[in-house]
């Protein structure tokens, strides 16, 4: 169905954000109900918001409906603003808010006056419509709204059961309980779930209660009887002009991009644990001495240490050691079992129990690209496999140590690792130095997005992965700005969808061919490269977009399972490199997840897959004669694999809300403008940020402006005086 709004309908004229008319997130449930034909009860799942429908001028709101799964866009064919589903496991079980106990529980007292005078200065203007809220009651952590719709829309309520005001009362009820840290008003991003089992009432109330990540809203009649309710209901900050208006896209107000950087810690402190701990050192042939030493550093401070190839049956250790730093690790990058080796050891302490403390130390060489020395990606993959075991098992303790590829006094290394913590997910020692990773935002040319891009009109480009959600994205991007030849690899055979795609770049100004080849096929990715060569002329560039998700918890991931997911992302970025460093490419992209700067419950083979991705790359980077790089991508909304309500729900807790193409697809064009090596694109709170390692302070310039393309390469290393402190 469709709705025409124009820019002086009440329902936008007297909802204003931030400047701009927008219809009320809430006005898609009246939508989504008129399509199906429904009425109340109705029940709504899995709702997101992804975008403002603005309406600068006389605008449509096209929602279509197929199988109980809508989605609401911006005018026919028009950019997604929220999609959901409808279905019929309402939940009409009668429920009553008593009001008075509500009531005692909150303390705190805002008029109505009082509440819209703080929705204006922050940025919210309301028309007399939406001001329905006489003045609400809160405590900690819930809250109770006094509703009395204005007259003039109490008038529509008996022929339309959803009508949005009292709905977006009831959201504004929320605003005593939550505030952002720089005065943006909070705007709705994603719902679990809405039951409405009663027409919206002129006179009621509203109760708030927060609950974990998300918040739980309930609208009842004057006389108690609750009849809407909002189940895990998240917020974000409201960003309207980012994705309203096409064209360039700046964020110096909210920085995209972000840079990793190594910053000097200080010793580390004397590791806390009991006296007497059980210390468990798991090693290979090639590090019996470090082990040896370790065992004996334990023992001399009153411990029981051992040492074995793996963990023993009927073993319960306090301190576990997992030794992947030998000198020389033989054998194909790609297919070291190192993340295999891990994960048995994880699970056997699974196995021993997951609520009591134990503390896991990862030792590795040279998988850090810390900037002293030639990268080696073997062991790379614990990183993220290790970061995944502490975020999912907050019991533990469990953190990297790099040690490099130098060699060590093997007693001194066994000192410094006892005292080593694992509290932070990766540090990088070295004789006389200790490093922690850390992210700022960049700065100079490369914080305005929109500057311009580096390719080349009618250019030649590969793009493995390309039939997907970012993939297509980007197709779209390259034939509408260059009208670029594209390859588009993909695992499977064309299909409709692919077909369509094809049609789109053609329809953009570009050509594409789909070409089917698995990434991790040496032999089948050299022949296509061979093939486009034919076709199209010289590559000018490369992008590895290619990647499988298969959640599971460490206690459900088992080895094929983990190498599914590895593959992609490891033989296959094994392959792209060895296929293409030849080529005379003006750069190579390969895109990570910004997984590899923070632990993921539940995604610890995609998280070894991505961090094993990000050392491949930088070892490509000191072999290829162009730039190489990694863009480590945060949630992207409205495309790609992780576009579901649950990623939504999930991230909005971490603090992280979803980027719009248009804003990726400028930071892209950017990093690849200045050869930046490695960037974490993402939208983040200042909480959110915290959790991927970013530290207060000035920001981090990406090159000289008139330096030439290339001319940043490697990693800064900062003295702790300008790094701040870690968060």
């Amino acid at each position: 169905m469709s709705l025409a709004v124009g820019p002086h309908d009440w329902v936008v004229a007297e909802h204003v954000v931030a400047g701009t008319r927008l219809l009320p997130g809430v006005a898609v449930f009246e939508l989504a109900a008129r399509a199906a034909g429904r009425g109340t009860p109705i029940g709504i799942r899995g709702v997101q918001w992804l975008r403002p429908f603005a309406v600068p001028a006389a605008n449509v709101a096209q929602l279509r409906l197929e199988d109980g799964r809508f989605v609401l866009t911006d005018g026919p064919g028009g950019a997604v603003c929220a999609r959901g589903r409808i279905t019929e496991d309402v939940r009409p079980e009668p429920e009553t808010l008593d009001v008075a106990a509500v009531a005692a529980r909150c303390p705190r007292h805002r008029t109505g006056t009082d509440l819209y005078d703080g929705f204006t200065a922050a940025g919210i203007a309301y028309g007399p419509s939406f001001r329905a809220l006489r003045d609400v009651r809160y405590g900690a952590d819930e809250a109770l709204g006094r509703l009395l719709v204005p007259p003039a829309r109490a008038a529509e309520l008996p022929g339309r059961p959803l009508h949005p005001v009292p709905l977006d009362a009831a959201l504004q009820t929320v605003a005593v309980l939550c505030a952002t840290e720089d005065g943006r008003p909070l705007i709705p991003f994603a719902l679990g779930r809405f039951d409405s089992l009663a027409p919206v009432p002129a006179d009621g109330y509203v109760h708030v209660r927060r609950e974990g990540a998300g918040l739980t809203v309930r609208l009842a009649g004057h006389d108690g009887r609750v009849v809407a309710r909002f189940t895990d209901l998240v917020l974000r900050p409201a960003s309207p002009t980012a994705p309203v208006h096409p064209g360039p896209v700046t964020t110096r107000d909210e920085a995209l991009i972000h840079l990793p950087e190594w910053r000097r810690a200080g010793p580390a402190p004397a590791a806390p644990g009991p006296v007497g701990a059980r210390v468990r050192v798991v090693h290979g042939p090639g590090t019996a001495e470090l082990a040896a030493a370790l065992v004996a550093e334990h023992r001399s401070a009153g411990d029981h240490a051992t040492a074995a190839a793996g963990p023993a049956p009927g073993d319960c250790p306090d301190v576990v050691y997992v030794l992947a730093c030998e000198a020389y690790r033989g054998g194909a990058a790609e297919a070291d079992p190192a993340p295999f080796d891990l994960l048995r050891t994880l699970r056997s302490l699974i196995g021993w129990g997951t609520g009591r403390p134990v503390r896991v130390k990862v030792v590795l060489a040279g998988a850090a690209d810390a900037g002293d020395g030639p990268v080696r990606p073997h062991t790379a993959g614990m990183v993220g496999m290790a970061a995944s075991a502490a975020a999912e098992y907050p019991a533990w303790s469990v953190g990297c140590v790099d040690i490099g590829t130098r060699p060590w006094e093997a007693a001194r290394l066994a000192a410094l690792l006892r005292r080593e913590p694992a509290a932070e997910r990766l540090v990088v020692l070295r004789p006389g130095r200790r490093l922690v990773r850390a992210v700022r935002p960049a700065a100079g040319p490369v914080a305005d997005l929109g500057g311009g891009h580096p390719y080349r009109d009618g250019g030649s480009y590969l793009i493995v992965g390309g039939t997907g959600g970012i993939g297509r994205e980007l197709a779209h991007h390259l034939a509408r700005t260059v009208g670029a030849r594209l390859t588009l690899v993909g695992r499977t055979a064309a299909d409709p969808g692919v077909r369509e795609l094809l049609a789109d770049v053609e329809r953009l100004g570009g050509r594409a061919v789909h070409e089917q080849a698995d990434v991790s096929d040496a032999v089948a990715l050299r022949a296509v490269v061979r093939r486009a060569r034919r076709r199209f002329g010289a590559l000018h560039g490369a992008f590895h977009a290619a990647m499988v998700l298969d959640d599971r918890t460490l206690a459900r991931l088992d080895e094929p399972g983990l190498a599914r997911v590895l593959a992609p992302k490891t033989a296959g970025a094994v392959a792209f490199g060895e296929v293409l460093r030849t080529e005379r490419l003006d750069f190579m992209a390969f895109f990570s997840s910004a997984v590899s700067f923070t632990g993921s419950a539940g995604q610890a083979n995609y998280a070894a897959a991505s961090t094993f991705e990000d050392a491949c790359a930088a070892q490509l980077r000191e072999r290829c004669p162009f730039p190489v790089t990694v863009v480590n991508w945060g949630y992207w909304g409205s495309v790609g694999r992780v576009a579901d309500e649950r990623y939504a729900r999930r991230l909005a807790g971490f603090g992280v809300s979803p980027l719009e193409p248009s804003e990726g697809l400028a930071a892209l064009d950017t990093l690849l403008l200045h050869a930046v090596p490695q960037a974490l694109v993402v939208r983040a709170s200042a909480a959110g940020l915290a959790r991927l390692g970013a530290v207060p302070g000035e920001e981090t310039p990406v090159s000289d402006p008139a330096a030439p393309p290339g001319a940043l390469r490697g990693t800064a290393v900062l003295p702790s005086a300008a790094s701040g402190t870690a968060v």
